[in-house]
């Protein structure tokens, strides 16, 4: 993490420039390619080059030419990386995974030997509850895992002019064989449950490997209703930020399939017993993004205004929570 800022009102941090020295990620060439898409490849000069593989999602193939990514977004599901040599990599099994001899890979370096370390949470440039702060002229030239610029329950807050790209030839602080073709390890700008939605101004965010700019609310998830007594699961006080309800609130109902029900007001809520197996089991059955029924590690019992409209498989947002 370069900077964080937790609490602050009207606080400004202009002017930076950063790079990691180790880079967060890799490149090398595709050597060789067989018919099942399995690749040989070599760590290009001046790339690091760490004892260890571990997780190197995500993935991503780039044309030697133009520099553009190839595969649809990066390789995905169950491709394996080990380390065959030294700076020599075998990628074998997965999909999508578009790449042929002579073609760039680049992968993140998120633990293992060489210095690098994992981080489950490494926000670069992080604000959390802050209100009002402005973030102006920040260039980021890496970021490893997870998002660049990350705002958590902000309150009008500002971006204005900052970067997140891959660092040319020329601003590198170490010779390569090849130039950056990355920038980011993950999301580029990232804001969750925030009361006023930040203002992202005359930024340029581009070569991260996944969204550029992800602004999100946070639902909990309806597991039990008993009449006006609503159970919901959630994961937000998980990170220290309490339940997202509180008793005054009018609540948001969305039904599984999209449906908007009625709005609800909140009288009352009381910490409940942890997430159970048939309820995560239950999760799981609804198509939801993978994994999800894993995430809740806190419960709460709502009380809630009559007639109840919500069901079990809704999920509810506070409405002043956008």
């Amino acid at each position: 993490r370069m900077f964080s800022l937790v609490g602050c009102t009207n606080v400004t941090v202009k002017n930076v420039s950063f790079d990691y020295d180790p880079l967060p990620f890799t490149q090398a060439y595709i050597e060789k390619a067989d018919a099942n898409g399995d690749w040989e490849m070599k760590v290009i000069d001046g790339y690091p080059d760490p004892d260890v593989c571990g997780d190197p999602w995500p993935m991503q193939v780039f044309d030697p030419v133009n520099f553009e990514m190839k595969n649809p977004m990066r390789c995905w599901d169950g491709f394996r990386l080990e380390k065959t040599g030294p700076m020599r990599y075998r990628v074998s099994g997965g999909r999508d995974k578009t790449g042929d001899v002579g073609d760039v890979c680049v992968w993140s370096l998120k633990y293992g030997g060489n210095g690098f370390l994992r981080s489950p949470a490494c926000f670069t440039v992080n604000l959390d509850r802050c209100v009002r702060c402005r973030i102006e002229n920040v260039t980021a030239y890496s970021a490893p895992n997870l998002f660049c610029f990350n705002e958590v329950r902000g309150d009008g807050n500002a971006y204005v002019g900052c970067v997140l790209d891959r660092c040319p030839p020329e601003k590198d602080y170490a010779k390569r064989g090849l130039k950056r073709l990355r920038s980011g390890n993950h999301d580029g700008f990232n804001s969750r449950m925030s009361k006023k939605a930040p203002l992202i101004e005359n930024c340029t965010i581009r070569y991260q490997s996944d969204d550029c700019v992800n602004i999100s609310g946070h639902y909990a998830y309806v597991s039990e209703v008993k009449g006006n007594e609503v159970r919901v699961l959630d994961k937000v006080a998980a990170w220290g930020y309490g339940c997202p309800v509180a008793a005054g609130d009018v609540l948001q109902v969305m039904a599984a399939d999209g449906t908007v029900r009625p709005p609800v007001k909140v009288l009352a809520v009381r910490p409940d017993s942890a997430p159970r197996a048939d309820e995560r089991a239950f999760m799981k059955t609804l198509g939801l993004w993978p994994g999800q029924e894993t995430a809740f590690h806190d419960a709460f019992l709502i009380t809630v205004e009559g007639p109840n409209p919500i069901a079990k498989a809704d999920v509810v947002v506070p409405e002043n929570a956008r």
